[in-house]
């Protein structure tokens, strides 16, 4: 029992340390690096604390600039995740530059939260970058990513049910609480042996003639003795007692791709409601968090079945010829 609460700990631990990996990945959500300024949509992102609003038909103007040197290039990126794109990406004159961008070109199939860098090089040479997130306004059931994301969670939740349904349903039956001392004594003592009848049919077809001599022989010893003459072999492991049924840790298919399922429909939700930026430290966490969960309810499943059926296997009176251990 203390192993099995151990291992339930165990995931419980890990499922819990990834559902709060999302919240220390927050961190900032706007930066400035080198002699540069920018501003998204008019506000300052040097100055902003957190998601600066944009709807989503609005045309955001991104500006970048400089009172040390001129602007020569100028990037813009848009960024989901692991994945970006190239809003705007030209060489450009002045020490400041402005580049308006459609928000519905960019953030087409889904609202929340997205992030937007700023790459300048300067005529001195430097280099400096500016990285904003921004919150499109919207309702995310009416998206195509949050309607994949929504079904997806309901599909996942549903496929954690069934697989813990199945590990409940499945789990092995734990033997009965006695023994058959008595068959397991009679099987010890008895063990594998051949009979006069089979060693004779042995010799009696061996290839060789001078078999014949020794099975006559045979023959004639088994008549004379009733036919007890067995060759006994090493006895074979007593057959009354049975292993009992162990617990342990449950892996299934359904459940791991379930709740893996489930972990990214999360994820994509959660960016959607703009409750945090899907970056790969949260999308690693909402994945981890989903197998936890995928194995965890399968293995909460058969523990439960197996605590069932010994505490209805203790409660049976034994069979006739059984007796306690």
């Amino acid at each position: 029992m203390r192993s099995v609460i151990l291992r339930v700990s165990a995931v419980l631990a890990a499922a819990g340390t990834a559902l709060f990996l999302p919240l220390l990945a927050l961190g900032a959500s706007a930066d400035i690096v080198g002699p540069c300024s920018a501003t998204l949509n008019g506000t300052n992102v040097a100055q902003n604390g957190g998601p600066i609003d944009v709807g989503s038909n609005d045309i955001v103007a991104v500006t970048m600039g400089s009172a040390a040197a001129e602007v020569t290039h100028l990037r813009v990126q848009m960024h989901y995740g692991p994945a970006s794109w190239t809003v705007y990406n030209q060489d450009t004159s002045g020490r400041n530059v402005n580049k308006n961008v459609s928000v519905e070109d960019y953030a087409r199939y889904g609202v929340g939260l997205y992030k937007v860098t700023s790459t300048a090089t300067l005529s001195s040479g430097e280099g400096c970058s500016g990285s904003a997130l921004v919150k499109v306004s919207g309702s995310p059931l009416t998206t195509v990513a949050g309607a994949a994301a929504a079904a997806g969670v309901g599909l996942g939740v549903a496929g954690l049910a069934v697989a813990a349904g199945l590990a409940y349903s499945k789990a092995p039956e734990p033997p009965s609480p006695y023994l058959d001392e008595e068959a397991a004594r009679a099987r010890a003592a008895q063990g594998d042996s051949i009979g006069p009848g089979k060693a004779l049919r042995i010799l009696t077809f061996a290839p060789c003639v001078s078999a014949v001599l020794p099975a006559i022989l045979l023959t004639i010893l088994a008549m004379v003795t009733g036919g007890g003459g067995a060759v006994p072999l090493p006895p074979g492991p007593a057959r009354g007692a049975r292993p009992r049924a162990r617990w342990g840790i449950r892996l299934s298919a359904v459940g791991l791709l379930s709740g893996v399922l489930a972990g990214a429909g999360a994820v994509v939700l959660l960016q959607q409601y703009a409750v945090v930026y899907p970056s790969t430290g949260v999308i690693a966490a909402g994945l981890a968090a989903g197998l936890a969960v995928g194995i965890l309810l399968p293995s909460l499943g058969r523990t439960l079945a197996i605590r069932r059926a010994r505490r209805r296997r203790s409660e049976e009176p034994p069979a006739h010829g059984e007796s306690k251990p």
